[in-house]
């Protein structure tokens, strides 16, 4: 399923800065991947705020599950990403990518 561009997020987001910091609720082990961390943090958010809307919280809850969904998503695509990147060039070019 292909997803459209999020226009109102785009434009509420543009104007602030990009501070690169991610907040988890606890500390990784130290041998874990920091990026796996991350996405095990967010679908653990989505998860809960899910679990929270459909037990009959108030309205809102629907958007803050949404947002933990986002959040999770895009973990699992920086994950994807750097799994891609991580193959080598000829097993990239097999798959079709050009840009590889």
């Amino acid at each position: 399923m292909r997803h459209l561009p999020d226009t109102l997020t785009q434009a509420l987001l543009a104007d602030l800065p990009d501070s690169h910091v991610l907040v988890l609720p606890r500390m990784p082990a130290s041998d874990a991947d920091p990026l796996t961390a991350v996405w095990q943090a967010a679908r653990d958010d989505a998860a809960s705020a899910y679990e929270a809307w459909r037990h009959g919280a108030p309205t809102e809850a629907f958007a803050v599950y949404r947002a933990a969904a986002d959040r999770e998503d895009a973990a699992a695509a920086a994950l994807a990403m750097r799994a891609r990147m991580r193959r080598p060039r000829w097993y990239r070019l097999l798959g079709g990518d050009r840009r590889a």
